[in-house]
């Protein structure tokens, strides 16, 4: 490698971990000037893009990296991380077997991947994943935390608390993590030091940058001004804006009004039974129904049934 070249990268990744990513991306552009071809450089540009959100850009350029060192392991890793953001899951699940296989001793991809098998809803697998991340790193909270989710997934509740404990005490500053812990032991009913514990998560929540599902936020918290703060807080952070899409415009004098109707529970559940025939109620002569199930896909009598009662049904279960 060129000397020059080197000295730039290595500039570059001090920049990356500072955030100056701008100051970065020009070091590296660089670098690439003097070795078009360099495999790492063309990595930590990708990293700089996904760090931007601009993950089709990053994933051209892992792809490139790829391309000049088939064996840089650390390229198909955040090319899986890109995937699983674009959520082209089995792409990802790919990316990150093919890491394993180059490195298999690299924690952080069997916590990745256990991710990917979550949302697949591979709950026995993921643990497996999970498992052989903390096996490789027994201090990686997020793991124990990922374990604790697939065990939730499993039914195995105690287990899942002690892996959420474990999580909890390698990171007390994660509200993710804290609100997991809380939400699983009510769910228990195991009552001891409870409000101490969310007297504290909130208090997290309002004086670091700390993350609380809002879901878990509803049973815990009365207090509507705080409840709407961490809220907004956790959905800027996991949804931001985009505008992709444009504006939507109104519809024309005489179209059809749509609307769309976005559930988990298009099933055997009963927010289904309680808006089937509502849904059918409708007027198709001036409204035009969309259903999209965010939910696993569960052949029943009422999945069938909501599926005739819009004039078109989504499944965007596997999709962003």
């Amino acid at each position: 490698m060129n000397a020059q070249a080197r000295y730039l990268m290595g500039l570059a990744v001090e920049y990356i971990q500072k955030g100056s990513l701008e100051d970065a991306d020009r070091l590296l552009n660089q670098a690439l000037k003097m070795e078009p071809k360099n495999s790492e450089a063309l990595r930590l540009r990708g990293i700089i893009l996904a760090f931007k959100k601009m993950l089709p850009e990053a994933l051209r350029l892992f792809d490139q990296s790829i391309k000049a060192d088939s064996r840089n392991w650390l390229s198909y890793s955040n090319r899986g991380n890109v995937l699983k953001d674009l959520y082209q899951l089995d792409e990802a699940l790919r990316s990150y077997n093919k890491t394993i296989s180059l490195q298999p001793n690299y924690a952080e991809v069997y916590n990745n991947k256990g991710n990917v098998l979550l949302e697949l809803n591979e709950f026995q697998e993921s643990v497996a994943s999970y498992r052989k991340a903390i096996t490789l790193n027994p201090t990686y909270a997020d793991a124990h935390h990922g374990m604790g989710n697939s065990l939730k997934k499993i039914g195995n509740l105690t287990k899942a608390l002690e892996s959420y404990g474990v999580a909890a005490s390698l990171n007390p500053l994660a509200g993710h993590i804290a609100s997991s812990y809380i939400s699983t032991k009510m769910q228990m009913c195991r009552w001891n030091g409870l409000q101490d514990e969310i007297n504290y998560l909130l208090q997290l929540g309002l004086n670091s940058d700390a993350k609380i599902h809002p879901f878990h936020l509803l049973s815990i918290c009365n207090d509507p001004a705080l409840l709407s703060t961490l809220t907004e807080q956790y959905m800027l952070d996991a949804y931001p804006v985009k505008d992709d899409l444009g504006l939507i415009e109104y519809p024309k004098k005489g179209e059809r009004i749509r609307i769309g109707y976005f559930s988990a529970d298009f099933h055997g559940h009963p927010v289904s039974l309680l808006v089937a025939e509502m849904l059918e109620l409708h007027d198709h002569t001036k409204f035009e129904t969309i259903g999209f199930s965010m939910g696993r896909s569960q052949a029943d009598e009422m999945r069938l049934r909501m599926e005739g009662a819009f004039d078109s049904f989504i499944d965007i279960a596997l999709k962003k």
